[in-house]
């Protein structure tokens, strides 16, 4: 840090590309498209996901208010595809949109089921319009290189959980980092995509691999890493984390 100067954000939009030389200034140029494309949904909300948004945004927005307005910027064969993704987890036929006057959208969706008409989003449920949003990820396109997702579990089966992640990743062109407390969606992970997070004794997270813990990693020999973390006392974690990064550092 440079004394005096107290930066708000990143130093990468401080930096003029055309002093650099070509090499540098391509690693750059991917750096910047990357970091441009990370996008935040860690504040979804099934109460803002209701509205009917107006626009064409690229994405679902950090808290899902613009769900409707993006579903009703797809195309049919991008409609099609999240239904297909929510099919298998829930008896989900159709997906409508609908502009209507100063350009708000109704949404709606058609279950499987005979003689059920369509239901607009006041009557989804929280745990389906999350599931809605988390499906649409696949479609944020080339655009999107990361998206953060918080507590991906709320309102979610935890039957379904792992097997509707697994997916929407499988199709996703871009990474999904995700925080959870469940085991179960835990379990489903391997040790090399789990990180632990703690806090250390000044108050600042340290972060350290499931895979990078010994004594935890020897629980894989009987449990599930979902159900090695449940039975771990916390503070122990903590502890491990924390010793884990001062090793690292070659501290004692």
């Amino acid at each position: 840090m440079i004394s005096g100067i107290y930066l708000k954000g990143s130093l990468l939009p401080l930096i003029d590309i055309g002093a650099l030389d070509v090499e540098t200034a391509a690693i750059v140029t991917a750096l910047r498209n990357w970091g441009a494309g990370i996008f935040s949904l860690e504040l979804l909300s099934p109460v803002e996901m209701r509205r009917g948004a107006r626009g064409s945004p690229t994405d679902i927005g950090p808290r899902g208010e613009r769900l409707a307005g993006f579903l009703a910027s797809l195309s049919p064969a991008q409609k099609d595809r999240i239904v297909a993704r929510l099919a298998p987890f829930y008896p989900l036929q159709g997906l409508e949109t609908t502009r209507k006057r100063a350009g708000w959208v109704d949404l709606r969706i058609a279950e499987a089921f005979k003689g059920m008409g369509r239901i607009g989003a006041a009557h989804m449920s929280d745990g389906f319009l999350r599931l809605l949003g988390i499906a649409s990820i696949p479609e944020f396109g080339d655009a999107a290189s990361m998206v953060l997702l918080d507590e991906v579990e709320d309102g979610v089966d935890p039957h379904i959980l792992p097997d509707f992640i697994r997916l929407v990743a499988r199709e996703s062109k871009a990474q999904l980092v995700l925080t959870s407390h469940s085991p179960v969606l835990v379990n489903a992970f391997e040790p090399d995509q789990i990180a632990f997070v703690a806090r250390d004794e000044a108050g600042r997270s340290q972060a350290a691999s499931f895979a990078d813990i010994q004594p935890l990693m020897a629980g894989l020999d009987h449990f599930g890493a979902g159900e090695v973390w449940a039975m771990t006392d916390a503070k122990r974690i903590a502890e491990l984390v924390i010793a884990r990064n001062k090793e690292r550092a070659g501290e004692k």
